[in-house]
């Protein structure tokens, strides 16, 4: 059965337009922070189709921060704002993120008008509901603003 995604060609293959652009996050590991399960399903699933050979869902403050912290890098993450466990508990694990260089993007599902605190400001932040592919976009520029950063 095909899927929506996928597109005959007009010689009658069948192609997937995500496999025919560039994955940008072929091969890395990923982490989504998120207190919401199927929310953070639906944004996994985004980030394998972009070509995530990992990705890790931490549902808590604590286990974000042992992933953003542990042995194993991540390559960039998803963090959302104000988890179950903490009212701005995305901000701490934030700060986490930049102090271990890794890039991301938060997600809230409370305001259009939120204004990220300093040193967030310049942080893409998606507001709930939001299309996968500007999630996609949203982390994809923070990977590249990061390599692109002085170190």
């Amino acid at each position: 059965m095909r899927h929506q995604y996928e597109l005959a060609a007009k010689d009658g293959r069948v192609s997937n337009p995500a496999s025919d652009r560039s994955r940008p996050f072929d091969g890395a590991r990923m982490l989504v922070i998120e207190d919401e399960f199927l929310i953070a399903t639906l944004i996994e699933d985004a980030l394998r189709r972009a070509g995530a050979h990992e990705v890790i869902v931490a549902m808590s403050a604590k286990d974000g921060l042992a992933a953003l912290t542990g042995a194993l890098p991540v390559d960039a993450a998803v963090i959302d704002i104000q988890l179950s466990d903490g009212s701005d508990a995305g901000y701490a694990l934030a700060g986490a993120a930049l102090k271990h260089n890794v890039p991301f993007v938060f997600l809230t599902g409370y305001s259009h008008d939120l204004t990220l605190p300093e040193p967030f400001s310049s942080v893409h932040l998606l507001t709930k509901p939001y299309e996968p592919q500007a999630l996609v976009e949203a982390v994809g520029e923070a990977m590249r603003r990061t390599r692109a950063a002085p170190r």
